[in-house]
Protein backbone atom coordinates (compact mmCIF):
# COMPACT_ATOMS: atom_id res chain seq x y z
CA UNK A 1 0.00 0.00 0.00
CA UNK A 2 0.84 3.46 -0.82
CA UNK A 3 2.18 4.69 2.30
CA UNK A 4 0.65 8.15 2.72
CA UNK A 5 -2.87 6.02 2.19
CA UNK A 6 -1.69 4.21 5.52
CA UNK A 7 -3.35 4.54 8.59
CA UNK A 8 -0.89 4.32 11.17
CA UNK A 9 -2.63 0.91 12.86
CA UNK A 10 -2.72 -0.59 9.19
CA UNK A 11 1.19 0.35 8.89
CA UNK A 12 1.38 -1.38 12.36
CA UNK A 13 -0.50 -4.60 11.10
CA UNK A 14 1.64 -5.16 8.67
CA UNK A 15 4.73 -3.90 9.76
CA UNK A 16 7.58 -6.50 10.00
CA UNK A 17 7.27 -6.78 13.81
CA UNK A 18 4.04 -8.08 13.81
CA UNK A 19 4.27 -10.28 10.97
CA UNK A 20 7.07 -12.00 13.39
CA UNK A 21 4.97 -11.76 16.43
CA UNK A 22 2.38 -14.15 14.22
CA UNK A 23 5.03 -15.94 13.43
CA UNK A 24 6.17 -16.80 17.14
CA UNK A 25 2.23 -17.07 18.45
CA UNK A 26 1.73 -19.74 15.80
CA UNK A 27 4.97 -21.56 16.56
CA UNK A 28 3.98 -21.50 19.80
CA UNK A 29 0.18 -22.73 19.16
CA UNK A 30 1.91 -25.79 17.23
CA UNK A 31 4.24 -26.90 19.89
CA UNK A 32 1.77 -26.61 22.50
CA UNK A 33 -0.39 -28.71 20.30
CA UNK A 34 2.29 -31.49 19.81
CA UNK A 35 1.79 -34.67 21.69
CA UNK A 36 2.69 -34.49 25.80
CA UNK A 37 4.59 -37.52 25.34
CA UNK A 38 7.56 -35.03 23.62
CA UNK A 39 7.66 -32.90 26.92
CA UNK A 40 7.74 -29.69 25.37
CA UNK A 41 7.80 -27.36 29.07
CA UNK A 42 5.60 -25.11 29.57
CA UNK A 43 8.41 -22.58 30.25
CA UNK A 44 10.25 -22.54 26.66
CA UNK A 45 6.72 -22.22 25.31
CA UNK A 46 6.30 -18.86 27.64
CA UNK A 47 9.92 -18.20 26.89
CA UNK A 48 9.00 -18.02 23.09
CA UNK A 49 6.24 -16.50 23.40
CA UNK A 50 8.16 -13.71 25.74
CA UNK A 51 10.25 -12.98 22.56
CA UNK A 52 6.71 -11.21 20.98
CA UNK A 53 7.70 -7.81 22.77
CA UNK A 54 11.85 -8.37 22.27
CA UNK A 55 11.55 -8.68 18.11
CA UNK A 56 14.49 -6.96 16.10
CA UNK A 57 12.85 -7.19 12.70
CA UNK A 58 16.31 -5.56 11.16
CA UNK A 59 18.71 -8.48 13.07
CA UNK A 60 16.15 -10.85 11.22
CA UNK A 61 16.38 -8.98 7.71
CA UNK A 62 20.58 -8.96 8.34
CA UNK A 63 20.30 -12.85 8.55
CA UNK A 64 18.05 -13.05 5.75
CA UNK A 65 20.49 -11.38 3.64
CA UNK A 66 22.64 -14.51 4.13
CA UNK A 67 20.46 -17.31 4.16
CA UNK A 68 18.14 -15.57 1.45
CA UNK A 69 14.81 -17.08 3.14
CA UNK A 70 12.66 -15.03 5.61
CA UNK A 71 11.75 -18.25 7.44
CA UNK A 72 15.10 -19.52 8.17
CA UNK A 73 16.30 -16.59 9.13
CA UNK A 74 13.32 -15.78 11.36
CA UNK A 75 13.66 -19.64 12.72
CA UNK A 76 17.54 -18.91 13.15
CA UNK A 77 17.06 -15.86 15.09
CA UNK A 78 14.72 -17.50 17.48
CA UNK A 79 17.07 -20.48 17.71
CA UNK A 80 19.62 -18.02 18.79
CA UNK A 81 18.01 -16.10 21.20
CA UNK A 82 16.36 -19.51 22.96
CA UNK A 83 20.06 -21.50 22.90
CA UNK A 84 19.13 -23.17 26.43
CA UNK A 85 15.67 -24.51 25.19
CA UNK A 86 16.22 -27.91 23.83
CA UNK A 87 12.93 -28.59 23.07
CA UNK A 88 12.36 -25.52 21.00
CA UNK A 89 15.25 -26.38 19.24
CA UNK A 90 14.18 -29.96 18.45
CA UNK A 91 10.77 -29.15 17.92
CA UNK A 92 10.25 -25.83 16.55
CA UNK A 93 8.82 -25.46 13.29
CA UNK A 94 7.55 -29.38 13.24
CA UNK A 95 5.83 -30.09 10.60
CA UNK A 96 5.05 -26.55 9.17
CA UNK A 97 6.04 -25.74 5.61
CA UNK A 98 7.81 -22.21 5.46
CA UNK A 99 4.44 -21.29 3.42
CA UNK A 100 2.04 -22.44 5.88
CA UNK A 101 3.73 -20.26 8.40
CA UNK A 102 3.85 -16.83 6.18
CA UNK A 103 0.42 -17.76 5.08
CA UNK A 104 -1.38 -18.13 8.29
CA UNK A 105 0.42 -14.90 9.37
CA UNK A 106 -0.96 -13.33 6.57
CA UNK A 107 -4.51 -14.15 6.89
CA UNK A 108 -3.90 -13.12 10.64
CA UNK A 109 -2.90 -10.01 9.12
CA UNK A 110 -6.30 -9.44 7.52
CA UNK A 111 -8.19 -10.57 10.02
CA UNK A 112 -6.28 -7.63 12.20
CA UNK A 113 -7.06 -5.26 9.42
CA UNK A 114 -10.43 -6.20 8.96
CA UNK A 115 -11.30 -5.69 12.37
CA UNK A 116 -9.51 -2.21 12.18
CA UNK A 117 -11.74 -1.33 8.96
CA UNK A 118 -15.42 -3.04 10.21
CA UNK A 119 -14.60 -0.40 13.29
CA UNK A 120 -13.37 2.42 11.47
CA UNK A 121 -16.87 2.11 9.83
CA UNK A 122 -18.94 1.31 12.31
CA UNK A 123 -17.79 4.49 14.17
CA UNK A 124 -18.35 6.41 10.50
CA UNK A 125 -22.06 5.31 10.02
CA UNK A 126 -22.58 6.34 13.73
CA UNK A 127 -21.56 10.07 12.95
Amino acid sequence: MIERYQTQEMRRIFHADNRFALFIEIEALLLQALPKSLRIPAADIKALRALQKHIDATAIERIEAATRHEVTAFLEWIWGRLKNRPAIAKYLHLGLTSSDLMDTALSCQIDQAFGTLKTSLLETLRL
